[in-house]
């Protein structure tokens, strides 16, 4: 345990950035959060490059959500090309067993929980369909 905490704490600043580690990067953003809170005005400068770096940041992930279907078509062109249309029935499978679980877990899991909190699922569902709509499409949570 001590050296999982010991592991948070980083050396240094720049080696932490560099290495991906997420909590440590964690641990240094809060830091950093935190010490530029205290100074109040005086941190203003910094923390509007660092939302230029984020927009900045944002509008790259936003022209890579928008080209990755057609690199995902070039992928699978390539494995079709190469390995036959064969190679799409374990994908399929594999889509197949993802969309029933997802569709298990919205009847069952999610299901328990409207009726349990007396709120209609269909009305949730509607109220979040964008979200489910990127999430879907990007494979990821995260752009949500």
């Amino acid at each position: 345990i001590m050296n999982f905490i010991l592991g948070i704490v980083p050396e240094n600043a720049v080696a932490v950035l560099a290495g991906g580690d997420l909590l440590p990067i964690l641990f240094f953003a809060v830091l950093f959060g935190v010490a530029a809170a205290s100074l109040g005005e005086k941190a203003a400068p910094v923390i509007s490059f660092f939302e230029k770096v984020s927009q900045i940041f944002f509008s790259i992930v936003n022209i890579v959500m928008k080209v990755s279907p057609i690199a995902a078509f070039g992928a699978m062109a390539y494995t079709i090309g190469n390995f036959g249309i064969g190679s799409l029935v374990s994908l399929g499978k594999l889509m197949g067993s993802v969309y029933i679980t997802m569709f298990l877990f919205i009847v069952l899991i999610l299901g328990a929980i409207a009726k349990f909190y007396h709120f209609n699922i269909f009305s949730f569902l509607k109220y979040i369909k964008d979200e489910i709509l990127l999430v879907l499409g990007t494979s990821s949570s995260e752009s949500a």
